[in-house]
């Protein structure tokens, strides 16, 4: 018998599972939750989140794979990159151990990837209204972000999805406001507490 491979795609992005193991007699692609074979673009077993995922629970990606992302498994991300200069924000670094600017990202029911975090206008020490980051500030980079979730429900995913459309509080360097770290630290060790509890894992199941 051949020993199974494991391989990794350069392109976690885009719609091919980020991680698959390969069987050289049944040709399948295993990728944590659900066997994909490619010989007709579908995987072996149903989607472990039903419905939500579509009414087609074995297709992949939605049956739009170069469009959409397919979920990396129930994944979310806690991501650094260096603080933006002049407009421009670049995650693919990880800044330097201090000046760095951090915030989380996961995944969404339909398989993509969104991302949030806490800035200002105007950051410094002096206090500031808070607002959450833009898309073409914070995003996913597999240079920037660690997993910080990968179990095989959706609590704390929508936990934090939940948060991200949230007001934010007063930026501050310091103790007079809460900055980017602060922010993302205190979100994401809130969202672990709040899925300890089985009612907020089942209530969260479908979102």
């Amino acid at each position: 018998m051949q020993q199974a491979k494991t391989s990794a795609t350069p392109h976690p992005r885009r719609g091919s599972p980020h991680r698959v193991r390969r069987s050289a007699s049944a040709r399948q692609h295993y990728n944590y939750f659900r066997d994909y074979e490619p010989g007709t673009g579908r995987y072996v077993e149903s989607d472990p989140i039903g419905l939500a995922g579509g009414l087609s629970t074995y297709g992949y990606a939605l049956q739009n794979p170069l469009l959409l992302i397919d979920p990396l498994g129930l994944d979310s991300w806690a991501c650094q990159r260096p603080l933006c200069v002049g407009g421009n924000c670049s995650p693919g670094t990880r800044g330097p151990p201090v000046a760095n600017h951090q915030y989380l990202c996961t995944t969404t029911l339909d398989g993509k990837i969104e991302c949030g975090g806490q800035s200002s206008d105007h950051p410094g020490p002096k206090p500031t209204p808070g607002r959450p980051t833009r898309p073409d500030e914070d995003w996913y980079d597999e240079k920037s972000c660690d997993l910080v979730d990968d179990d095989d429900d959706r609590c704390i995913e929508a936990c934090l999805l939940d948060n991200f459309n949230r007001s934010r509080p007063t930026y501050a360097v310091g103790p007079r406001g809460t900055d980017c770290q602060e922010w993302a630290d205190d979100l994401l060790q809130g969202c672990k507490l709040q899925c300890r509890r089985p009612e907020n894992v089942f209530r969260f199941r479908d979102r």
